[in-house]
């Protein structure tokens, strides 16, 4: 056999030689290792057993003796020399363990390092050597506290996946040593890819790192042509974005000759010649899976996608494929030309605009926020589409004298208008998009030309308002007060039955009044605080499924509203006459002397406190504080100093809210948010400047009649005298703010009323408040549901109320559920598809087999109709809550008896995903016969 040759020694292949010879070696410590000088080599090494090794190079025999003489006796010595055996001699021959030298095998070191016995024939050959020295200055460092090193294999065999795969786990970075496709294609894209090959190319040399890469590619399947390629090339990063526009071009069946000249443009970045359309078509499926994958982890690896995706969009545009960009369900270019398009259907076809608007809310990417301006867009586009399908509903029919067409517009704002203001504030926050923002500025306007004729509607009915004529008593669907009379009829009632629950600690009442808070501005505080870590109950007066609503004094100012609040009565003042009004108010109904805290109070705050020490004492004497006010300031001081439009109004961005929300639920306070009056924003009006302005919305007759855009007012809820009122949201007589109040419109006039309970649904505190109960969802339908063009959202009845021995808790498969009375006409032939499901014997026999399940037929009738007419078939619980008149807590248990009586012998008729209701709708009219 042919003598190996001579070469240098690593570390590696010392530390290998010594733990073979601590097998073998008997008494002796001195190894002989036959190979070259290695000046790289330490003269001092340890070993994982913790050893001092010595090692000596040696050129001649003399050199050897002198090392050996120079050696203590008690550490390893190992001696590297070129001599043989024979000038050595035979006496210095015995002093070496086996009495022999070794000339090393790179192998050898590198089997024992993977603890492997035999050597698979896929490492031997031309290079191997080669390959074997690389491994030995790449393993990874190997001590008594990190074992670190190669992974051993089990077989005993090593072999090239085995060592490879170690290196590309070990050195590369890869995830483990056998990468399926997509973990080397998200491999190639990691910014640290490029360091860690030059590292290795540095440290192990070329052959192994070429070898490692090879291998790399090979696991790509049939796309290991162009990956190997792209590898060896080093273009790393351009390996997904190429195979991502690849999937795009549909190479493997190419049907349009734009796709076929793309092609042209851009082959020569896949490879040198003719390159496989096979092998590119394969890395292209890789690309997408691969990145669709990723799109599920982390924000950190999602902007990575997005820097991927844009590339590939670049590549694409280059080759002047944009019509293939546009269609991408993919690319960030396929999004915003869905944005483009739904804009583009606004107020056209309904079918379009809930078509890609379903199309928009599925794509991968909306949830991947690129940027503030993508993540707006989104937002913005989402309020178009419910202020469209609002647009698309019929006027409400009025009916009765002025009195109640007023308090009927009053209650329809607070139920529905106010939710679509909302949109229309979000919408003017506006997009990047040019083409966008100009189709939506003709929804606004014609939003805006509608609130005009509402608005002006209200005004004109405004008058029994105006004289303070007595409101539809509480069996109103939907409880309507004036603002001064609902501290006395409301909320003191409250604060004595919550004072009196059975607890250990009996509730109290928190009131925070948002001065200046709007309807539009409520649902966003209401759904901000819902999100904070206690979970809020909202609660409604029982028996109407609505928040209660309160009418603002006139004009709608601070000192008249706020100061009418406290004080139970109408009148103007300030602070000190709202403290006096408020403890007249708690002594005539027998409570203890409430607590009003306004602004000063709450800024009285020492350093690191979040609420002022009398404030939170205040709210944790629930026995002698029964009742606790603040007036919160942040929305109305919006209104002089800053962009209330362009807020998000939350817990955390009005000041002191999110405290003192912790600290009632602390005390087991309940909580209502209510507010003085609304107010309208600056969205370039009209300034009608007079010097009879008494506000920026009111002004005296002095000033002339009232013109169309205004209205006279006089009566008892008039303060200060016959006043003129500003209707027009555009309209204001002082200098131009942020916004305005003062006028008579019904975001100025109408007044939120929400109680918050601390306590959730079956937390066993026992039932709710007297006279209240928990609120099904508040949301519009049409907030998440589309409808028929030009017809009305169907309006849930006033829930009925579960009966059941479970008390709070959500009604069971066991529990009978009270239907309420049915309304008139409820009798009615069956005409939508819902009816028909109701009406027909099968619907009959399976109610059959549940006698003690009850939902009202027509609720389930009502949600089979608007689950049909809802794209994809599907409704968030939110809807489905506000169909069925369900409260969400006990929405689960009603779930549960609609499937039991749908899903026909176990066929998922009715399914539940997540935070969605789907309907399979064929399967519906298959399983009860009924066709349409």
């Amino acid at each position: 056999m042919q003598e190996r040759s001579l070469s240098r020694v690593l570390r590696g292949t010392v530390l290998a030689a010594v733990d073979a010879a601590r097998r073998v070696r008997g008494e002796g410590r001195v190894l002989g290792l036959r190979a070259l000088e290695s000046p790289d080599l330490p003269e001092t090494l340890h070993n994982q057993h913790g050893e001092v090794i010595t090692v000596r190079w040696c050129p001649s025999a003399l050199a050897v003796w002198d090392a050996i003489h120079r050696w203590d006796g008690t550490r390893w010595l190992v001696v590297l020399t070129d001599q043989d055996e024979e000038r050595l001699g035979s006496g210095t021959m015995a002093l070496f363990v086996e009495h022999r030298l070794r000339t090393p095998d790179p192998w050898d070191t590198v089997k024992q390092r993977f603890g492997a016995a035999t050597l698979h024939r896929d490492l031997s050959g031309r290079g191997s050597d080669d390959l074997a020295q690389g491994l030995i200055r790449a393993e990874p460092v190997l001590t008594a506290e990190d074992p670190g090193g190669w992974p051993k294999v089990r077989s005993g065999v090593l072999t090239r996946d085995a060592v490879l795969g170690a290196v590309a786990e070990r050195r590369l970075g890869l995830p483990d040593t056998t990468p399926d496709a997509p973990a080397v294609l998200e491999w190639t894209a990691a910014a640290s890819t490029v360091t860690l090959v030059g590292d290795l190319r540095h440290l192990a040399g070329h052959p192994l790192a070429d070898a490692t890469l090879h291998w790399l590619a090979g696991r790509t399947g049939e796309a290991e042509p162009v990956t190997r390629y792209l590898m060896t090339e080093g273009r790393f990063q351009d390996i997904l974005p190429l195979g991502l526009a690849a999937d795009h071009l549909d190479l493997r069946n190419p049907t349009e000759p734009e796709s076929e000249l793309a092609w042209a443009r851009l082959e020569h970045r896949y490879g040198p010649g003719e390159v496989s359309r096979s092998a590119v078509a394969a890395l292209g499926q890789l690309a997408d899976e691969t990145i669709r994958a990723m799109l599920q982890r982390g924000r950190s690896t999602q902007r990575r996608v997005l820097d991927i995706l844009q590339r590939a969009e670049g590549l694409l545009r280059e080759a002047h494929a944009e019509h293939l960009v546009n269609r991408s369900r993919l690319l960030p270019g396929g999004l915003r030309a869905r944005h483009r398009h739904l804009a583009d259907q606004l107020g056209n076809d309904l079918a379009a605009v809930e078509e890609t608007w379903l199309d928009i809310d599925t794509h991968v990417l909306t949830n991947l926020v690129a940027s503030e301006e993508d993540g707006k867009t989104y937002e913005v586009l989402q309020a178009a589409v419910r202020l469209d399908r609002w647009l698309r509903t019929g006027p409400t029919p009025l009916e009765g004298d002025r009195q109640a067409q007023a308090v009927a517009m009053s209650l329809e704002f607070a139920q529905d208008t106010a939710w679509a203001d909302a949109c229309l504030t979000t919408i003017l926050r506006g997009v990047p998009d040019a083409h966008v923002a100009g189709r939506l500025r003709g929804l606004a306007e014609s939003f805006l030309e509608r609130r005009r004729v509402q608005d002006r509607a209200f005004a004109a009915v405004l008058e029994p308002i105006a004289r303070g004529q007595d409101l539809p008593g509480p069996a109103h669907p939907g409880t309507i007060r004036y603002l001064e009379h609902v501290l006395e009829q409301d909320l003191l009632p409250l604060a004595r039955t919550v004072a009196q629950e059975s607890s250990p600690q009996p509730g109290g009442l928190l009131i925070l009044l948002l001065d200046g808070m709007d309807g539009a501005t409520a649902t966003q505080v209401v759904a901000g605080i819902q999100g904070i870590h206690r979970t809020w109950t909202e609660l409604v007066p029982a028996g109407t499924a609505h928040r209660a609503t309160a009418l603002a004094l006139l004009p709608t100012l601070t000192t008249h509203s706020r100061t009418s609040f406290f004080a139970g009565r109408a009148m103007s003042g300030g602070q000190d006459a709202e403290r006096a009004g408020f403890a007249a108010a708690a002594e005539r109904a027998g409570l203890p002397a409430p607590v009003l805290f306004h602004k000063g109070d709450l800024e009285a705050r020492a350093h690191g406190q979040d609420l002022a020490e009398p404030v939170r004492a205040a709210l944790m004497d629930t026995s002698a504080r029964p009742v606790v006010a603040c007036v919160l300031n942040t929305i109305d001081d919006a209104l002089d100093r800053s962009d209330p439009g362009g807020t998000d109004w939350s817990a955390d961005s009005i000041k002191y809210l999110r405290s003192l929300l912790e600290a009632a639920a602390a005390s087991g306070r309940t909580v209502v948010l209510t507010a003085d009056h609304g107010h309208v924003l600056e969205r370039g009006g009209t300034l009608r400047s007079t010097p009879s302005a008494t506000s920026a919305r009111s002004r005296t007759l002095e000033g002339g009649p009232a013109l169309a855009d205004e209205v006279t007012v006089t009566g008892s809820r008039v303060l200060g005298g016959d006043t003129v009122l500003a209707v027009d949201a555009d309209l204001r007589y002082t200098g131009k703010k942020a916004g305005y109040h003062g006028g008579a419109s019904l975001a100025e006039m109408v007044v939120p009323l929400i109680v918050l309970s601390p306590h959730v649904s079956g937390s066993g505190t026992g039932a709710w408040p007297a006279g209240w109960e928990e609120a099904p969802s508040q949301e519009p339908l049409w907030w998440s549901a589309a409808v028929a063009d030009g017809g009305a959202v169907p309006e849930p009845r006033t829930a009925g109320r579960y009966a059941s021995a479970g008390g709070d808790e959500p009604p069971s498969l066991f529990d009978d559920l009270e239907p309420a009375a049915p309304a008139a006409g409820d009798s009615g032939a069956a005409t939508g598809l819902g009816s028909r499901v109701v009406a027909s014997q099968s619907f009959a026999s399976q109610e059959a087999l549940a006698p003690r399940h009850r939902l009202e037929s027509a609720r389930i009738a009502e949600l089979i109709d608007v689950l049909a007419a809802a794209r994809g078939t599907r409704l968030p619980l939110s809807t489905v809550s506000r169909v069925l008149g369900v409260a969400p807590t006990r929405l689960p248990g009603a779930l549960a008896v609609i499937s039991q009586l749908l899903n026909v012998e176990g066929y998922s008729v009715l399914t539940r995903d997540g935070d969605l209701v789907i309907l399979d709708v064929q399967l519906l009219k298959q399983q009860f016969g009924v066709d349409g």
